[in-house]
């Protein structure tokens, strides 16, 4: 409370007017009445953050908002009405479920299981209808199910690809299939001819055409009915002629080169043609393998019978150099003067001398080797 004081003339007379005034108006008022409702906007906040706000936030992060965004799949309940036959099958499918696809599907999914089936045909006085029907609905309804189907499907819905199967399996409707049954004799085998070309190396051949036998085939075709024969028609017959193989073999020399290996020769294919000729002479300077050889013209002779030219001396610079521990048949041993072929399991075949020939020793008969040259893969 504030006092204020007045002066107040009139004419020779001053009065004075004193009063308490209250600051509690004005601004002051205003003032409080923002703080009041500033409180209450704060207090809705904090109610909506704890109730509102914070739910949606949950929900945003829970799966079964995501499953919202997945295909959905529908129950068909398929009635299959045929002679005496009465049937009801449920199915679980993303797709749409016709009477026409299940037919469709029957026919294709008998092809796939038996190739020598040439027609399906369903029996046209069979009826099938299909409707959707929610999951709860099926499950309700699955008593009226047929008891051999129940006990299959045990009140679950089928996928559709099952119940296709299941459809042909159980024999809920009549199909008719006619089967293709083939008979071959053959009445000649075919020749093999060889023919030479210059465009393959020697040893190396290269099947150009297959061969085909003279054949004579019976076909029948059998009708049946839900798997069981019921007719066959007359048996017709076809003949093929023989059609020769042809082989073309090799004739080409190639020169070896440094860091190159050759294919089209096995290393054991060398190796067996070299002990072909344990026991002959040997005769330095020579390279016939029946007359007499020495130790690189065995070698050089050996490798020029697969069309490969290795030089009369230093072999190891041709080929690619090779680890000892990791030695296969057919690989080139350099000693100091002397050259063999590794025959395998520590053994070489070479060259060795005038009163030995030709032979098969230790790989360490001549001493270690300093060197192993590949020439074929």
């Amino acid at each position: 409370m504030e006092k204020i004081k007045i002066h107040e003339r009139k004419g020779n007379t001053v009065m004075k007017i004193t009063f308490n005034y209250s600051v509690e108006t004005g601004v002051k008022r205003v003032f409080k009445t923002c703080a009041t409702l500033f409180m209450i906007v704060a207090l809705a906040i904090t109610m909506l953050a704890a109730s509102g706000l914070g739910t949606n936030k949950v929900y945003a992060a829970t799966s079964s908002d995501t499953t919202n965004t997945s295909t959905s799949t529908t129950t068909y309940m398929v009635t299959i009405r045929d002679n005496s036959k009465n049937n009801i099958i449920y199915i679980t499918s993303a797709s749409s479920v016709s009477a026409d696809t299940i037919k469709t599907d029957i026919e294709n999914y008998l092809k796939s299981k038996n190739k020598n089936i040439v027609n399906v045909s369903i029996d046209s006085g069979a009826e099938i209808t299909v409707s959707a029907v929610s999951t709860s609905t099926a499950q309700a309804s699955s008593a009226s199910v047929t008891r051999a189907l129940a006990s299959a499907v045990a009140t679950t819905a089928y996928s559709y690809t099952d119940a296709i199967s299941a459809l042909v399996s159980g024999n809920y409707i009549d199909i008719t299939t006619v089967e293709k049954s083939s008979k071959v004799t053959v009445n000649a085998k075919y020749k093999t001819v060889y023919k030479k070309t210059s465009k393959l190396r020697k040893t190396v051949s290269k099947v150009k055409r297959s061969g085909k036998n003279a054949t004579t085939t019976a076909t029948t075709l059998v009708t049946k009915v839900n798997g069981v024969t019921t007719a066959t028609s007359d048996t017709t017959y076809s003949k093929t002629k023989a059609v020769s193989k042809i082989v073309l073999k090799g004739t080409k020399t190639v020169t070896v080169r440094k860091s190159k290996n050759y294919s089209g020769t096995s290393g054991k294919a060398i190796v067996a043609y070299a002990k072909k000729f344990v026991g002959n002479p040997y005769s330095y300077g020579g390279t016939s393998l029946t007359h007499g050889c020495d130790c690189s013209g065995f070698v050089q002779s050996v490798y020029k019978h697969f069309g490969l030219k290795l030089p009369r001396i230093n072999q190891y610079t041709v080929g690619k150099r090779v680890s000892l521990k990791h030695l296969k048949p057919g690989d080139l041993l350099s000693y100091s003067g002397h050259v063999a072929i590794y025959a395998g399991n520590g053994k070489i075949v070479h060259a060795v001398d005038y009163g030995q020939g030709i032979k098969v020793t230790s790989m360490y008969y001549g001493g270690t080797p300093y060197r192993a040259t590949r020439i074929v893969k």
